[in-house]
């Protein structure tokens, strides 16, 4: 039977993730800008339709038509990009990084829309249109924008393990 020496060196496997590359790195953050940026604007569209339901309108239909398209087409749109960049594991960037900027968004939709709603308390009913129109491009912006990000993470984070 051998005993452990204490001072005889032990051999650890160093684990180490190479960097991404340049490319797949603005692949992740291009798809996600524009995968995400679709599905949150075909769910705006979506939401918009449904407010729009209150006054009957010949638009409703089509209108959330374009909406689920949008949403449908941007899952496709983004695989496209990720996998023409050579992003490891497109399919994983793609559903986490959607909930890595689903998260993003609820957070900051809810602040804006609290502050716009805030807002039009004192504002004249002709301008609370202009108001509304504001918060969704603000909206729409930081979605474009958590989409980028949180993509560019995931890749980052679901890139594959060397073992040295």
């Amino acid at each position: 039977m051998t005993m452990w020496n204490p001072n005889q060196p032990v051999y650890v496997p160093r684990v180490f993730r190479d960097d991404l590359t340049k490319e797949a790195r603005r692949g992740a953050g291009l798809a996600g800008a524009v995968g995400f940026g679709m599905l949150s604007l075909g769910w705006m569209t979506i939401v918009l339709s449904l407010t729009l339901a209150f006054t009957v309108s010949p638009i409703l239909l089509p209108l959330m038509l374009v909406g689920a398209g949008l949403m449908f087409a941007s899952f496709f749109v983004a695989r496209r990009i990720l996998g023409a960049t050579h992003v490891m594991r497109p399919t994983g960037v793609m559903v986490l990084g959607t909930v890595v900027a689903l998260v993003t968004s609820w957070i900051v939709g809810a602040a804006v829309g609290g502050t716009a709603w805030l807002v039009t308390l004192g504002v004249p009913d002709a301008s609370r249109w202009i108001v509304a129109a504001v918060a969704f491009g603000i909206v729409l912006v930081a979605d474009v924008l958590a989409g980028l990000l949180g993509w560019r993470w995931i890749a980052r984070v679901l890139r594959p393990v060397a073992i040295v």
